[in-house]
C-alpha cells in the first residue's frame, strides 16, 4: 500500500494513480492541487464535523455516516443555468471530502463534496445527469464569522429574478424553554397551506437590521425582546414570483408581551397567529408542513437555523 501523509489508503484503487504517485511523491498535491485531508492534520475530527452539519441541515431523505476523499475531476458537476449555459464551482486538480446517497423511492442521488471551506449538496440523475445544487454553505471561519446558507427552490422551475428582498428573522425564545411562530394559513398562487414560519419581514429603507427585526416581533408577536445575537444569513429563492431573499437570523429572548400590529394581508390573506411551542414541537411541525412545496422550502430554510440556534442558547 502507497504511504499516505493521512494514513488512509485512498491511492490503491485510484486510476490516477501514475498521475501523482502518491503522497510522498507529489508531496500532498496529487495532481498538482490540494488534497483537505493532506492540509488538514486533525482531519478525521473535520470530516466528523462536516458529517455532523449535513445531518443537522434536515434535508429530507439525506443521512450521511462517511464521507471519502475524492478526486474533483469526479464530483465537479456541469449545473445548468437559466441562459442555456452551465458553470463548474470545484477545482479538478484538488481533492475533497465527498460522498453520494441514494434517495429512496426516486431514480435520483444526492451528492455532497465538502472541505474546511465550504459544503456543497447537489441532486442528480443516473451517471450525474441533469445536475441541481440543493444547497450551497460557506462554512464558519475566524475571518469570516457569519454562517452563510444558499438554497436553491427545487419546488418550481427557475426561469429569472426581478427582484431581491433584504429581510430579518428571528428565532425567539423564552425562559421557560417555549419557542414562538407564527401560524400562517394561506391559499394564494403557492397554494392552499397551513404553516410554521419564524417571525420577520421585509427591511425599511434606511433601516438597520436590529431595528428591524425588534419593529417586526413587536407586530407579529407582540413582543419585546433582547437581540442575543445574529444566528446566519440564508439565501433563497421563490421562484414562483422571480425573487430573491436575503434571510438574517437573529436570536432574541422575550422580554415581555403586548399588543400585536398585524397589517390587513397578515390578518384576512395570511391569518397569521402565534404559535407555542416546545422545540420539539417545532421541529414536528416543520416536518408535518412539508406537506406542501411552499411548506417544504420554509423548513429547508428554517430546520438549520432552528438547531443552530438551540445550541446557543
Amino acid at each position: 500500500m502507497i504511504k499516505t501523509y493521512c494514513g488512509v489508503d485512498c491511492c490503491s484503487e485510484c486510476p490516477r494513480l501514475l498521475e501523482c504517485g502518491g503522497c510522498e511523491k507529489c508531496g500532498g498535491r496529487p495532481f498538482g492541487g490540494s488534497c483537505v485531508a493532506a492540509r488538514n492534520r486533525d482531519f478525521l475530527l473535520l470530516k466528523k464535523q462536516l458529517i455532523e452539519e449535513i445531518n443537522a441541515i434536515g434535508i429530507e431523505g439525506l443521512s450521511v455516516s462517511d464521507l471519502n476523499l475524492l478526486s474533483g475531476a469526479y464530483v465537479n458537476l456541469a449545473y445548468p443555468l437559466a441562459n442555456g449555459s452551465s458553470v463548474r464551482f470545484l477545482k479538478e486538480e484538488d481533492v475533497y471530502f465527498g460522498n453520494q446517497v441514494e434517495r429512496e423511492g426516486s431514480e435520483r442521488c444526492y451528492g455532497i463534496v465538502a472541505d474546511e471551506t465550504f459544503l456543497l449538496i447537489c441532486e442528480y440523475g443516473c451517471n450525474g445527469a441533469d445536475p441541481e445544487i440543493v444547497l450551497y454553505k460557506k462554512r464558519r471561519t475566524e475571518q469570516d464569522p457569519e454562517e452563510l446558507y444558499e438554497l436553491q427552490d427545487t419546488e418550481w422551475p427557475f426561469e429569472y429574478t426581478d427582484h431581491d428582498r433584504n429581510i430579518a428573522r428571528a428565532i425567539v425564545y423564552d425562559d421557560d424553554g417555549y419557542f414562538y411562530f407564527v401560524r400562517a394559513e394561506r391559499d394564494d398562487d403557492f397554494g392552499k397551506a397551513t404553516l410554521i414560519e419564524t417571525s420577520g419581514g421585509g427591511v425599511e429603507a434606511g433601516e438597520d437590521l436590529h431595528a428591524a427585526i425588534k419593529r417586526e416581533l413587536k407586530e407579529e408577536l407582540g413582543a419585546e425582546v433582547e437581540v442575543i445575537c445574529k444566528i446566519g444569513v440564508v439565501s433563497d429563492y421563490y421562484n414562483l414570483i422571480h425573487r430573491h431573499n436575503l434571510n438574517n437570523y437573529f436570536l432574541c429572548k422575550v422580554i415581555s408581551f403586548g399588543d400585536k400590529h398585524l397589517t390587513q394581508d397578515e390578518i384576512e390573506d395570511f391569518h397569521l397567529s402565534t404559535l407555542k411551542v416546545t422545540y420539539e414541537e417545532a421541529v414536528a411541525e416543520y416536518e408535518k408542513r412539508r406537506e406542501t412545496r411552499l411548506g417544504r422550502l420554509i423548513a429547508n430554510r428554517e430546520l438549520p437555523i432552528l438547531r443552530k440556534a438551540r445550541t446557543l442558547i
